[in-house]
């Protein structure tokens, strides 16, 4: 006797096999979970068969990714989102500027931190001037009063940033289907 086996989570045809006969019972046969003894029906390479409510049924394959999506959990795909949103606020970081002086001045952690440094000393110091590097490579003098000014616009923009990622993430959190997922973009 022939039995088909298909896979326990998805019921597609896996395998098929003779199967053992029953050494309790005579003239009996031994099928396990998950196989039967309904004949395949004729498929293409491009179909799938599938053990569905006692009956095989014959559908086109889908891409591996569709696949792949279907198997990830709505809590897998609000992580990758959430990572994606995590990405897209740290590029805008390394990639963004804030124009002061005719020139621009990066947002990203290092420079913020450098920057702070300076402005704490300039609250120290009103009457000091600081060096500082663009992000054109160019140098600059800045007053005390400067420094603290450019502090302030790098920290506003930073705050603009964080405050779209977070804004994001609150809309991951209350999705409820793949396509309310797909609809948030940072833009």
């Amino acid at each position: 006797m022939i039995i088909y086996n298909y896979d326990e989570l998805t019921k597609e045809f896996l395998y098929s096999e003779t199967a053992l006969k029953n050494p309790l019972e005579e003239g009996k046969y031994l099928i396990p979970k998950n196989a039967t003894t309904l004949a395949l029906p004729k498929f293409h390479e491009d179909e799938t068969v599938k053990f569905i409510d006692n009956a095989w049924l014959v559908s086109k394959k889908e891409s591996k990714a569709k696949e792949e999506a279907k198997q990830k959990t709505l809590n897998d795909l609000k992580d990758i989102k959430l990572a994606e949103i995590g990405y897209e606020k740290s590029r805008k970081q390394m990639e963004e500027a804030v124009s002061f002086k005719s020139d621009f001045f990066g947002i990203d952690d290092t420079s913020l931190n450098y920057l702070n440094s300076k402005a704490i000393m300039a609250n120290l110091d009103k009457t000091k001037t600081f060096i500082f590097r663009s992000k054109t490579n160019q140098i600059h003098m800045l007053l005390s009063d400067e420094i603290i000014s450019l502090a302030l616009m790098v920290s506003e923009k930073i705050d603009e940033i964080y405050q779209k990622s977070w804004e994001l993430k609150a809309l991951v959190e209350v999705a409820q289907t793949a396509e309310d997922l797909e609809k948030i973009v940072w833009k």
